[in-house]
C-alpha cells in the first residue's frame, strides 16, 4: 500500500508564517487605499457641492446663498431664506448624503428634533472689521470682540465686512445684513479671484462638537468659518452652527485646532484638505497655506473674496 501523504508540523508552521507576513504587509496597503478611496470621495463630494452652488447662483442674480436661515423665522420652504446653505442647495444637489464626507464618523446631534443630522462641510463666511472700524479694534483681543464683530451690546453699526461669499451671523434681516455685517452674502461678480477663492471646505462635525459649544453642525445651518484677521491664536466665537476661524499659517503646527493653522478644516491627510473654490473646482491643499501670512500678506488669503 502507498503511504498516506501529508503536510508535516514544520511544513504547516511554515505555510502559517508566511500567510502571516503576507498579511502584514498587505492589510496596511488595504487601509491606505481604502483611506485614499475616502479622501477622493470626500473630494467628489466638494465637487458636486459647489456644482449645486454654482447652479443656484445662475438662478438667482449671481448672488451666494445665505449661511444660515434668514431671522430664524418662518416655516422653512425649499431654496429659500428660510433655509441654512445645505438645505438650500438640497435641490441642486439632489442628495443630503453628499453634506456626509466617508471619512467623518461622528454623527451626533445636540438637538435631532429638528437640526437633522451632522455635516461635514463648512462655507466660507469669513468677515473683518471695516477699515474705518479699526480703531474700535485696536489693543482688543479677539476673544473679546468674538471673532465676528460683534459688541458687548448688540448694535446695527455694522462695522464688519463680509470677505467670504455668505455670512455666518443668524442677524441677516435680508440680503442688507444686520447686526454689524453689511450684507448677508455677496455675489459672483464681487469676487476678485474666482479660481483661487475657498467657497466650501471639509470640516468634520467632530470639529463642531469639539470647539462648537452645544449644537453641532447640522443641516439647518450647517457649518461656517468665520475667521480670526489676527495671529494671537485667540479662539474665534463659536456660535449656533458651529462656526470656527479660518486657518492661520503663522501658528506653530503644535498648536492645536481650532488656534492652530488647521482651524476647524478637517485633515483629509496629515496637513492637508479638500477645498471647493468660487469657480466650481475642488482640489487637495495644504490647510496652513490657504491663508499663510495673514498680518502681512493679506492678498495670499485665499479666504478673503475680496481681496485686491
Amino acid at each position: 500500500m502507498r503511504p498516506k501523504k501529508a503536510f508535516t508540523l514544520i511544513e504547516l508552521l511554515v505555510v502559517i508564517a508566511i500567510i502571516a507576513i503576507l498579511a502584514a504587509i498587505l492589510f496596511p496597503v488595504f487601509a491606505q487605499a481604502k483611506q485614499a478611496a475616502k479622501a477622493t470621495a470626500d473630494l467628489s463630494n466638494l465637487k458636486q457641492i459647489g456644482t449645486a452652488m454654482q447652479l443656484y447662483t445662475n438662478d438667482n442674480d449671481d448672488m451666494y446663498c445665505y449661511a444660515i436661515p434668514d431671522n430664524w423665522s418662518g416655516a422653512p420652504s425649499w431654496g429659500s431664506p428660510s433655509l441654512g446653505w445645505t438645505l438650500t442647495l438640497q435641490p441642486y444637489s439632489k442628495s443630503l448624503a453628499l453634506f456626509r464626507s466617508p471619512l467623518d464618523s461622528n454623527s451626533v446631534v445636540e438637538y435631532p428634533s429638528w437640526e437633522g443630522v451632522a455635516v461635514s462641510y463648512g462655507l466660507n463666511s469669513f468677515t473683518a472689521p471695516n477699515a474705518a472700524a479699526a480703531a474700535n479694534f485696536i489693543n482688543v483681543a479677539p476673544d473679546s470682540w468674538q471673532g465676528r464683530c460683534e459688541k458687548p451690546a448688540f448694535t446695527n453699526a455694522q462695522d464688519c465686512t463680509l470677505r467670504g461669499i455668505s455670512a455666518p451671523f443668524a442677524q441677516i434681516y435680508g440680503q442688507n445684513g444686520g447686526g454689524e455685517l453689511n450684507v448677508a452674502a455677496l455675489s459672483t461678480t464681487q469676487v476678485t479671484h474666482p479660481g483661487d477663492t475657498i467657497a466650501i471646505a471639509t470640516k468634520f462635525n467632530g470639529d463642531a462638537l469639539k470647539w462648537g459649544g452645544t449644537n453641532a453642525t447640522q443641516f439647518q445651518c450647517g457649518g461656517f468659518f468665520e475667521g480670526v484677521p489676527t495671529t494671537d491664536g485667540s479662539n474665534s466665537n463659536i456660535n449656533d452652527c458651529g462656526g470656527n476661524e479660518i486657518p492661520n499659517g503663522l501658528i506653530s503646527p503644535s498648536v492645536p485646532a481650532p488656534q492652530g493653522p488647521t482651524g476647524a478644516v478637517g485633515q483629509v491627510k496629515p496637513g492637508g484638505s479638500n477645498f471647493s473654490f468660487t469657480d466650481g473646482h475642488a482640489k487637495f491643499l495644504n490647510i496652513a497655506s490657504t491663508d499663510p501670512n495673514p498680518d502681512h500678506q493679506p492678498g495670499l488669503n485665499k479666504w478673503d473674496a475680496l481681496r485686491p
